[in-house]
C-alpha cells in the first residue's frame, strides 16, 4: 500500500503532501560544488520544498566538513609497493590507496 505522506509544513500553505524521495543532493561550500549521494529527503508533491530528516542533514554535514582533498606523502619504498598492488588489481594508485584505507576502517568499526 503506497504511503499517504504528510501535510506540507511549508510557509506557502500549498496544501501539498510530503513524501520521502532518495536523491543526490548538490550544494556549494567554500566555492566548491559538493554532491552527497543517496540521501532520503522529504519532498512536497505540490511546491517541491525539501525537508531534511536528521539522517540526511547529518550526512550533508559530514560531506561539508570532510570534502577537502587529503594529500599524503609516502617513502619511495612504500610508493613502489602501492604501485605494484595497484597494477596487480588494475587500479590507479589513488584508487588502490582508497581501497586499502576503506578496508582497514571497516575492520575497525
Amino acid at each position: 500500500m503506497p504511503s499517504k505522506g504528510y501535510p506540507c509544513p511549508s510557509d506557502t500553505n500549498c496544501q501539498g503532501r510530503v513524501f520521502p524521495r532518495t536523491i543526490n543532493y548538490t550544494f556549494q561550500s567554500q566555492g566548491k560544488e559538493i554532491t552527497v549521494p543517496d540521501i532520503t529527503v522529504d519532498v512536497c508533491d505540490r511546491c517541491g520544498e525539501m525537508f531534511f530528516p536528521h539522517e540526511a542533514a547529518r550526512k550533508i554535514e559530514i560531506y561539508q566538513h570532510y570534502s577537502e582533498d587529503v594529500h599524503l606523502h609516502f617513502s619511495p619504498e612504500v610508493q613502489a609497493k602501492l604501485a605494484n598492488l595497484a597494477h596487480k588489481h588494475h587500479h590507479s594508485l589513488n584508487d588502490e590507496i582508497k581501497t586499502i584505507i576503506e578496508q582497514q576502517l571497516c575492520r575497525v568499526e
